[in-house]
């Protein structure tokens, strides 16, 4: 098998991973790369752009920085397996603390700094999508966003901001034992 007709198969095949999952899912529609031509393509999911890689040696820097460069302002994701492996999921570490605090809603720590690429497996990956896709606010913060417009905007603060005054939140434990 070429590497085209091996990469067609891995897009039809996370294409299927995301239907099982929930989410309808298809092969996008191939031109030269962008915004408008995701390798997977979702109603559910269209606020993301999805890049499938299906190879043996993968280089991950060089899959990230295409996906960063065709996603056309989206969070990306660049899912990827090597042969008879299992899934993974490689995001930027900012679009993965919007993911997990839409999915936790108190989830205020944050180990990274810096947007980086974070690979999980795609099973949790899966898992934090379908939880962030139901709930739709962060506590009292205000209206309901929408679970798949607002992704990464409902709070209106950047995660770079939001890791500097959200790493120690104060508490009313912590008022408590000040006074």
């Amino acid at each position: 098998m070429n590497s085209r007709q091996k990469g067609k198969v891995g897009e039809r095949e996370f294409a299927a991973l995301l239907r099982v999952h929930g989410f309808d899912a298809r092969r996008g529609v191939q031109f030269a790369g962008g915004a408008d031509s995701p390798d997977v393509v979702s109603d559910a999911l269209g606020w993301l752009h999805i890049e499938v890689k299906r190879v043996q040696n993968l280089n991950l820097a060089e899959a990230c920085a295409q996906a960063r460069r065709d996603c056309g302002g989206k969070p990306w994701i660049v899912a990827h397996r090597q042969n008879r492996g299992p899934w993974f999921v490689t995001m930027d570490s900012d679009a993965l603390y919007d993911l997990l605090h839409k999915a936790l809603t108190y989830f205020d720590l944050w180990p990274f700094v810096g947007p980086r690429p974070v690979t999980m497996d795609a099973e949790l990956f899966f898992q934090f999508l379908r939880v962030a896709s139901t709930k739709g606010h962060r506590g009292n913060a205000g209206p309901t966003p929408h679970p798949t417009t607002d992704f990464g905007k409902s709070s209106g603060v950047s995660p770079a901001v939001a890791r500097e005054t959200r790493a120690f939140p104060e508490t009313e434990q912590t008022k408590q034992s000040e006074q």
